[in-house]
């Protein structure tokens, strides 16, 4: 189906949600039911957000206000919801939340399966309460309980009567007793909740990018919303993180890391790459045009520049793929490869002025009297790579 959320796909490494819902107080005054919709205040008093979003690097954090209940509404989870009894197995939890200091609204949606079973949870009991016969007007509930460690979550934008919100699905339901499956099955009322069920720009988190906040871990809580993680570092500091001395020795150990594999990297090019192209391209170009030096010359000027060609295309593609999708990973490999290739061409430019070098078993394809021409590319690239190699690999003879 085109409206299904699919697991296995639009998976997201990159960003993170850590959700935490302690024990809170709900009102019997402050609960909405009726024959067909139950809700409820679900007011977080504390200064920890419930909800922290990682998206591109930056946090933001939400509060939860309200709860509802219903029937199933995300049905199309596929392998989980989108089977014909669904309706029969599943409710839904849905938890608004607001940013602080900000009007607008993120709602996270919990799965409910239907057991038969008569054990009560907190669940049980933010379900029940209102209809219970118990004199007290308030009662503790902790969802951090009955919430299961998740598999997945679909992230999506939903937008109803102009209305912008980001909606969580976690996939891994929460289990409800009996009393309250019969409760949950009689709520159909969606009105006061403006989602959509499905977007085809959704995400899926996978299970290790959603987690319950790090317990050795104590925050002040100042995140502003959309702040970077960099920044966010000097407001929010765990008590057990790292001191500054040693975030700088953090980085200088990631720099000198980094310049060893740029050394090694150079060092393999040098000792490889000559041999790998005298026993490849220079052979097979010698084997085709051995009677005449100028017959090499023009056929090695053509695979020199079928091979910048292509490795330039695949460079340069991932090189635009990492910045048009921001994907760090295709970024680094485009610019490591680009990298190689200018350093590649650039020991060969020097290599192909050594009389030994050019001498094929018995056969030395050098002369003096014909100078090689490199495609015009291949001679833009070569000037670029004695800008950026000349201190790693000297300057021709």
């Amino acid at each position: 189906m085109s409206d299904t959320y699919e697991l296995d796909k639009h998976i997201n490494y990159e960003n993170r949600v850590v959700y935490n819902y302690p024990k809170r107080s709900i009102n019997k005054n402050e609960i909405t039911a009726t024959p067909t919709k139950l809700e409820m205040t679900f007011f977080n008093g504390s200064t920890d957000p419930n909800i922290i979003y990682t998206l591109k690097g930056a946090n933001s954090v939400y509060n939860h206000s309200k709860a509802y209940f219903y029937k199933l509404i995300h049905d199309n989870i596929a392998e989980v919801t989108n089977g014909n009894d669904a309706a029969t197995k599943y409710g839904e939890l849905i938890i608004e939340h607001k940013p602080p200091g900000s009007t607008n609204k993120t709602f996270v949606c919990f799965l409910l399966e239907y057991t038969d079973s008569d054990q009560t949870t907190d669940i049980d009991t933010m379900i029940n309460f209102k209809t219970a016969s118990k004199l007290s007007l308030y009662a503790d509930v902790e969802l951090n309980s009955v919430i299961p460690k998740q598999d997945s979550c679909v992230v999506y934008d939903s937008t109803v009567s102009n209305v912008k919100s980001t909606v969580f699905v976690f996939t891994t339901p929460i289990k409800i007793n009996a009393a309250s499956k019969k409760r949950i099955m009689q709520c159909k009322d969606v009105a006061n909740v403006p989602i959509v069920k499905y977007n085809s720009g959704y995400i899926v988190l996978p299970a290790r990018n959603i987690s319950l906040p790090d317990p050795d871990q104590i925050y002040i809580n100042c995140n502003p919303t959309g702040e970077s993680a960099d920044k966010i570092d000097t407001y929010n500091l765990p008590i057990n993180s790292v001191s500054g001395s040693e975030q700088d020795a953090k980085s200088a150990m990631q720099t000198m890391t980094m310049f060893a594999i740029f050394v090694i990297v150079s060092v393999g090019l040098v000792a490889f790459v000559p041999g790998i192209y005298k026993f490849t391209v220079l052979q097979r170009a010698l084997t085709l045009t051995r009677s005449k030096t100028e017959d090499f010359l023009e056929y090695m000027r053509a695979l020199d520049g079928a091979l910048i060609a292509v490795f330039g295309i695949i460079s340069f593609s991932l090189i635009i793929s990492g910045f048009s999708s921001e994907n760090a990973v295709a970024l680094s490999f485009g610019f490591s490869f680009l990298y190689m290739i200018i350093a590649s061409m650039w020991i060969l430019y020097i290599k192909r002025h050594d009389r030994e070098y050019m001498t094929v078993g018995t056969y030395n394809t050098y002369d003096p009297k014909v100078e090689y021409e490199p495609p015009a590319f291949d001679k833009i690239v070569s000037a670029l790579g004695a800008v950026l190699t000349l201190g790693a690999f000297g300057s021709p003879k």
